[in-house]
């Protein structure tokens, strides 16, 4: 038994725990933040590509 391990968290409401089901449940996310990833993938791609032909 750990402490604070056993209290429980505090209780919602039927409509409050909707909005958090509804809330977790979205995944929308920021363009910036998609194409920032995007650029890095292509990147890392392109520069394993050619370690790959320049090494072999």
């Amino acid at each position: 038994r750990f402490c604070g391990l056993d209290q429980g968290g505090p209780r919602l409401s039927p409509a409050e725990e909707e909005a958090l089901r509804q809330k977790m449940a979205d995944t929308t996310e920021d363009p910036f933040w998609k194409r920032v990833v995007n650029i890095n993938a292509i990147l890392l791609l392109a520069v394993a590509i050619f370690c790959h032909g320049f090494f072999a």
